[in-house]
């Protein structure tokens, strides 16, 4: 794992999303990946 993975599991560990309460950094992960995901299909990137 690189340095910048290992900091951004810790920074997400345990933050607040304001519709889901807190979230781990894996559940953080998901959310991201689903969003970008969307957003690719939306403009077709």
């Amino acid at each position: 794992m690189c340095k910048v993975q290992e900091l951004v599991e810790f920074y997400f560990e345990g933050k607040e999303f304001h519709s889901f309460g807190n979230l781990t950094s894996k559940e953080w992960n998901n959310l991201f990946y689903k969003l970008i995901g969307r957003y690719l299909r939306q403009f077709r990137a």
